[in-house]
């Protein structure tokens, strides 16, 4: 869809679970957008077809995804409880909420400047049909072989754990190989929802905050239709002022 009101696009490009996101997002929005998009999905999927259809497609994922939730829980349990000691209970809350920091930072510029907030992606159960067939029959050949190590090899302790922590180093490479596979139509749909969006709601100056790897993307399909753009990478903004302040 070509670009008929649309006329300039802030990305702003951030590290999803890190806190710092908030205040930087606020700091770096600017003031005369007249609407913000988020990469978040347009609509939910139901969990029991997600989940089916990621056992289907992608069987190692959901171990790998797993793995990853419970380092996720770890990580927010941890920051939680360093939030509760070094500034009290009074914040808790913000850090323990389910909501993604970047998420709310674009509600916090939503509410700021009085304007709406809509969400870009493609569901969760659309982003698995994305899964390239590559992905997964070596997903499923790391699940027969798993089975095998399990229950039909003599020694098969020591290769039912080599097996483990090859599922999950090759969960690891097919997650991100699907990812950057998935990226490309991804970045189109958020660039038409951003477009149609404008076009529907007589916006010309907007913002979109997206995750890191998807800002060249974004930016790329905005030149295409001679969109005016500017970009920011606010995770590594916020790596190097922490750099800064360790280095005074």
């Amino acid at each position: 869809m070509s670009s008929e009101t649309l006329e300039h696009l802030q990305i702003l490009g951030v590290r999803h679970p890190d806190q710092r996101m908030i205040e930087l997002i606020e700091d770096y929005a600017n003031e005369d957008i007249e609407r913000v998009f988020h990469e978040s999905p347009v609509k939910d999927s139901p969990l029991w077809k997600y989940g089916l259809l990621m056992l289907v497609r992608n069987p190692v994922g959901i171990w790998v995804g797993f793995v990853g939730w419970m380092l996720n829980c770890s990580t927010h349990l941890l920051s939680g409880l360093i939030q509760l000691v070094s500034d009290g209970s009074s914040e808790i809350g913000r850090k323990t909420t389910s909501k993604t920091p970047c998420y709310l930072g674009a509600e916090s510029i939503s509410g700021k400047y009085g304007v709406e907030l809509e969400s870009v992606d493609v569901s969760p159960v659309d982003r698995v049909n994305m899964t390239p067939v590559y992905t997964s029959v070596l997903s499923w050949i790391s699940i027969f072989w798993l089975v095998i190590s399990v229950f039909a090899i003599p020694t098969r302790g020591i290769f039912a754990l080599t097996s483990a922590i090859g599922m999950l180093l090759f969960g690891g490479f097919a997650k991100k190989q699907a990812g950057d596979y998935k990226r490309k139509p991804r970045n189109e749909h958020m660039y038409s929802r951003i477009s149609r969006s404008c076009c529907e709601n007589s916006c010309s100056n907007v913002a979109l905050i997206t995750g890191q790897k998807h800002v060249e993307g974004v930016a790329a399909r905005a030149d295409t239709d001679g969109v005016e753009y500017e970009t920011y990478w606010l995770a590594d903004v916020a790596d190097l002022k922490e750099i800064d302040s360790t280095a005074d």
